[in-house]
């Protein structure tokens, strides 16, 4: 998350951001907040869906996918949304909608999935079909020599090799 975050204070596209939790195992309320966190950026945009989820029934969702995928395409900037925590999810629906959104990349939208693990989407065809990337831990982890470089930085001066060794060990990397 402090990765993204970062990434996101320095990139030229605006980025949304959804913090997810169990709650968002309902269709309805993870739409409520997906569209409430583009609305952050683009005030006006996704207005039909905000009206659809007011409706007493959602329509099937693969129908409400090709509705928020049309709207949000009409959004001419480029710009990104973040959902954190999406391990979290597990609703069918909720699953469905995302694996269709993946499937159907947008132009203008990069969706990006922050997790400590997998979530329940067809991740290995999305990389079969280059619609990926990834960073796994392995990717984020400091080696030794990194972590020492970084305390030199950090404290203006030389750590001992064995603490440093000592410091990746413990924080495992």
């Amino acid at each position: 998350s402090s990765l993204i975050s970062c990434w996101g204070e320095q990139s030229r596209r605006p980025v949304a951001w959804l913090s997810l939790d169990e709650n968002d195992n309902d269709l309805r309320l993870f739409l409520s907040g997906f569209v409430a966190a583009v609305k952050t950026l683009f005030p006006i945009a996704v207005n039909d869906m905000s009206e659809l989820i007011q409706a007493p029934n959602l329509p099937p969702t693969p129908v409400v996918t090709a509705i928020l995928l049309n709207e949000l395409e009409r959004i001419a900037q480029d710009f990104a949304v973040v959902l954190d925590d999406v391990h979290l999810i597990q609703d069918k629906a909720v699953c469905e909608l995302l694996s269709l959104m993946l499937r159907h990349p947008l132009r203008s939208m990069q969706l990006i999935l922050l997790g400590r693990r997998d979530p329940l989407l067809p991740i290995a065809s999305l990389r079969a079909r280059g619609l990926t990337a990834e960073f796994r831990i392995r990717d984020l982890r400091f080696t030794v020599d990194e972590a020492a470089q970084l305390m030199r930085f950090a404290l203006g001066l030389p750590i001992e090799k064995a603490i440093t060794e000592a410091l990746v060990r413990k924080s495992e990397g």
